[in-house]
């Protein structure tokens, strides 16, 4: 056991990341966020349909705090998306691990994905919430911009829908708009829920592992138009 906890600190001294998520069950992922937040990719797909078998991945939304968001677009630079996420990343998504990350690997085949995956519908739970991503957001006050409003996963589908049969150029920007605010919502998420779990489990600290800042709940938004234009190019 000695051996283990100390082959434990000198990989978090050394920031091996890779090693440390296969020595914790995924479910306690979160606890890495404070020593590798530098490393972290907020992530979101969209698809054709809800079943694994037959859908196949529409848009990959990604956003690294320290970097502009980015979308992956069928027909444009889709197949660019495994060159993003070289490196020794930590994933976070919103039930990433039962649907994003099957239905990426079923989409990519030969897919290297991270091994360190923090997944924000467990999370959730850990600190008291339960629901898809968009009622766990209103129950903690996270807004979203009034364009995507009230959308959901079926939403994405008719908009895909629209934009592959009509060519619908606004379909495509209510699409991308909707990936790219379940996206960056994720990271205020996140910092909500690991504030909430500090609070109910670790009550005698008195430092929190957030600031005012860190703990933002307006809307972020990007314009769909220019992740659109970047993936054409």
């Amino acid at each position: 056991m000695a051996e283990e906890i100390a082959a434990d600190r000198q990989a978090l001294r050394r920031g091996d990341l890779e090693f440390l998520s296969t020595r914790l069950a995924r479910r306690e992922h979160w606890r890495f966020y404070s020593h590798f937040k530098e490393r972290a990719v907020f992530l979101d797909i969209e698809t054709t349909g809800t079943d694994p078998g037959s859908s196949r991945v529409t848009v990959v939304g990604v956003h690294h705090p320290d970097q502009d968001p980015m979308v992956f677009i069928d027909g444009y630079n889709l197949d660019d998306f495994p060159g993003y996420l070289e490196g020794d990343r930590l994933l976070v998504t919103f039930n990433g691990s039962s649907f994003d990350l099957p239905m990426l690997t079923r989409h990519f085949g030969a897919l290297r994905l991270p091994k360190a995956l923090i997944d924000l519908r467990w999370v959730a739970f850990r600190a008291g919430f339960k629901g898809s991503l968009k009622q766990i957001e209103r129950r903690v006050g996270i807004s979203r911009n009034h364009d995507v409003q009230g959308m959901d996963g079926s939403d994405a589908v008719m908009l895909w829908r629209n934009w592959v049969v009509n060519n619908d150029e606004r379909a495509l920007e209510l699409l991308v708009g909707y990936n790219i605010s379940d996206t960056m919502n994720l990271r205020p998420l996140l910092h909500i829920l690991l504030d909430r779990i500090h609070q109910r489990e670790f009550p005698w600290l008195e430092h929190r592992p957030f600031s005012e800042d860190d703990l933002v709940k307006e809307a972020f938004w990007v314009d769909p138009r220019e992740l659109i234009n970047r993936a054409r190019r």
